[in-house]
C-alpha cells in the first residue's frame, strides 16, 4: 500500500525555475486518480544517467502499514526522510532508503507508523550562488533548503488521507538532509510542521555569503549554452527561467567540471528572514521539540584523502576546504596550525578509532587528518548543539554507532561519490553513511552475509526510532530488550554507544581539549 513519485509541489520549471516551490495544490491535478505505482525522477545532479533525471523532481514516496484502517479513529505517527549527498547528489528513491522495512518492524511490535522520503533541488537549481543571486535574495537562495518544508507541509495538509496524524509528524535526516534539520530548528522553520526530529551524522559545513562562490556560478552557467552570454550582463537567472533547457542544464555539470564530492553547492548565508540568518554557531534553538542526535564512530575517514602526507599537507587541504574565513584567512590558518597540534600524530590516538598503531599502509598522518575533520565537521556541532538543547530545555537523545560490521554496508554509490571505492582495508572504520541501512532495516540491500551482531543491532536500533516517532521517547518497552537511553544534560553528557554485541550508555568526553577548541573558534571555520 506505498504511494511512490506523489508530487508535493509544482515542477519548478520555465518561469518556476529558480524560485520558491510551490505547494501542489490538489485542484491541479489533471486527473481524478494518480499512479502512485513508481518511483519519481531524481532530481538533476551530475553522475546520474540522462533519463534517470528530471527539474520535476519534487516528489514524496509514502510507505505505509498494509491493514490501514481509514475508518479508525487512531491516525498513525509520520517519520519524513531528509537524503544526505552534500546537497548536490542523492535522492529518496535509493534501495537504501526503502521504508518497508521500518514499517514493517512498527507492525511487529504493536507501534504502526508510516514513513516517508522525499527529493529536493541540488546543486546550481537549488542553491544559486554569486553576486547576482546575492543581490535577488530570498527569491533564489537557498532553494533547496526551502524544498523539504514545502514537502512538510504536504504531508501536514494531506497525511490524514493516507491514515496519518498531521500532529505526529517527525523529520529526520542524515549528512545534509541532518545538517538541513539542524536549521531548521535554528531558524524556526520547522515550528507547527513536526513535532521531533532525528538527526543524523548532520554536523556542519563552512557556511559563507552567496557573493563568495561568484566564480562558481560564473563557471557553470557558461557551460549553458543559451545563457552564457548572461553572464556579463548579471541577467543569468532570468536566462536560465526562459531560455536554457534541462539537456543544457544536465550537460553543463560535466562541461563546468563539478565533481561528485564537491561541496561548493551548499546553504548559503542569507540574513534575516531567510533559512541562514547567521552561522549556526551564533543561532540558539527556536523550535524546542525532543531531538535524537548522533553521529558515527570515524565521520572523518571517508573524506580523507588517503595519499596524505604529513602536517603541511593537512595545513592546506584543511585551509583550502574553510577558507575564505570571516575572520581572516591568516586568522584560519593559526587556528588550523593549532589544531594540528592539539591533534598529535600518534597513530593510537587517531581515526579509525581503537585501531591501535595501525596505519593500513598509510602515511600516519591519515589518521590525524581523519579525526580532526570528523570532529570539526561533526562532533564539534554535536556537542555545541547539545548545549543549545540544554539551555532551551530541550530533551535530546545522543548516540554515537560504532559497529564494527558496518564498513560492509556503506552503499557502493556513497564510496563512489566519496573517491573511496578502494580505500585501503580496514582504513574506513566506521564511516559517515554506514548507520542508514541499519536505521532502514536494509543490511541486505548491500550485504546478505552480515552477522547476526548487526542484525540484531539493526533491529534495536529500528526500536529506538520507531518508539521516538511514536512518542517522543526511544524507550517504549516494546519490541527487543534494549538499554535505557538517558537524556543529554552539560552535567551528565552521555550517549548511546549503538554496537552490536555491546550496546550501553558512555560518556561523551572523547577529545575534548581539541572539540572545545575547535568551538570556540567555530566562527573562523564559517560554523
Amino acid at each position: 500500500m506505498n504511494g511512490l513519485g506523489i508530487p508535493y509541489a509544482e515542477p519548478p520549471i520555465g518561469e518556476l525555475r529558480l524560485r520558491p516551490a510551490l505547494l501542489k495544490n490538489s485542484n491541479t491535478w489533471n486527473a481524478t486518480s494518480f499512479d502512485a505505482s513508481e518511483f519519481g525522477k531524481t532530481c538533476l545532479q551530475p553522475g546520474s544517467p540522462r533519463n534517470n533525471v528530471s527539474e520535476d523532481c519534487l516528489t514524496i514516496n509514502i510507505f505505509r502499514p498494509p491493514t490501514v484502517n481509514f475508518n479508525n479513529s487512531t491516525k498513525l505517527p509520520c517519520l519524513l526522510w531528509i537524503h544526505g549527498g552534500g546537497f548536490l547528489i542523492g535522492s529518496g528513491s535509493r534501495p537504501v532508503y526503502d521504508g518497508s522495512s521500518l514499517v514493517t518492524r512498527s507492525l511487529e511490535r504493536g507501534t504502526p507508523m508510516i514513513v516517508a522520503t522525499i527529493n529536493y533541488r541540488l546543486g546550481p537549481l537549488g542553491f544559486p550562488q554569486g553576486f547576482e543571486a546575492a543581490s535577488l535574495g530570498h527569491e533564489v537562495l537557498n532553494l533547496g533548503l526551502r524544498d523539504p518544508l514545502v514537502a512538510l507541509d504536504w504531508v501536514k495538509k494531506n497525511i490524514n488521507a493516507f491514515g496519518g496524524d498531521p500532529e505526529k509528524i517527525t523529520a529526520f535526516g542524515e549528512s545534509a538532509g541532518g545538517f538541513a534539520i539542524e536549521l531548521y530548528l535554528l531558524n524556526g522553520s520547522l515550528k507547527d510542521l513536526a513535532r521531533g526530529a532525528v538527526v543524523e551524522s548532520g554536523g556542519s559545513l563552512p557556511t559563507h555569503p552567496a557573493f563568495t562562490r561568484d566564480s562558481l556560478w560564473t563557471t557553470y552557467i557558461s557551460a549553458v549554452q543559451s545563457c552564457s552570454s548572461a553572464v556579463e550582463s548579471q541577467s543569468t537567472i532570468e536566462c536560465l527561467r526562459r531560455k536554457a533547457t534541462s539537456d543544457e542544464l544536465f550537460d553543463a555539470f560535466e562541461k563546468a567540471g563539478i565533481s561528485l564530492t564537491s561541496l561548493d553547492w551548499t546553504p548559503v548565508l542569507d540574513g534575516p528572514g531567510g533559512l541562514v540568518p547567521d552561522y549556526a554557531s551564533r543561532l540558539d534553538v527556536k523550535v524546542k521539540i525532543p531531538l535524537i542526535y548522533g553521529n558515527n564512530l570515524d565521520e572523518g575517514t571517508i573524506f580523507t584523502p588517503q595519499n596524505i602526507t604529513g602536517p603541511e599537507d593537512t595545513l592546506r587541504r584543511l585551509f583550502d576546504a574553510f577558507a575564505p574565513s570571516p575572520a581572516g584567512d591568516k586568522a584560519l590558518e593559526n587556528a588550523i596550525a593549532k589544531v594540528i597540534d592539539i591533534y598529535t600524530d600518534d597513530p593510537s590516538v587517531g581515526s579509525p578509532f581503537g585501531t591501535g598503531n595501525q596505519t593500513f599502509g598509510l602515511n600516519p598522518e591519515y589518521k590525524r587528518y581523519a579525526s580532526i575533520l570528523g570532529d570539526l565537521i561533526q562532533n564539534s556541532e554535536r556537542r555545541l548543539f547539545a548545549r543549545k538543547t540544554n539551555e532551551a530545555s530541550v530533551p535530546m537523545y545522543a548516540y554515537q554507532f560504532s559497529d564494527p560490521d558496518a564498513v560492509k554496508v556503506v552503499p557502493s554509490e556513497f564510496r563512489v561519490s566519496f573517491g573511496t571505492a578502494n580505500a585501503a582495508p580496514g582504513s574506513l572504520g566506521v564511516p559517515h553513511t554506514s548507520e542508514i541501512s541499519y536505521v532502514f532495516g536494509n543490511l541486505e540491500v548491500e550485504n546478505d552475509m552480515m552477522p547476526d551482531s548487526a542484525k540484531e543491532l539493526s533491529t534495536v536500533m529500528m526500536d529506538y526510532w520507531i518508539a521516538f516517532t511514536n512518542g517522543m521517547n526511544p524507550n517504549d518497552g516494546k519490541g527487543l530488550e534494549r538499554p535505557d537511553w538517558d537524556v543529554y544534560t552539560v552535567h551528565k553528557p552521555v550517549m548511546m554507544q549503538l554496537k552490536g554485541g555491546d550496546t550501553k550508555m558512555i560518556a561523551d568526553t572523547a577529545r575534548e581539549e581539541g572539540i572545545a577548541y575547535l568551538n570556540r573558534h567555530a566562527i573562523l571555520f564559517s560554523r
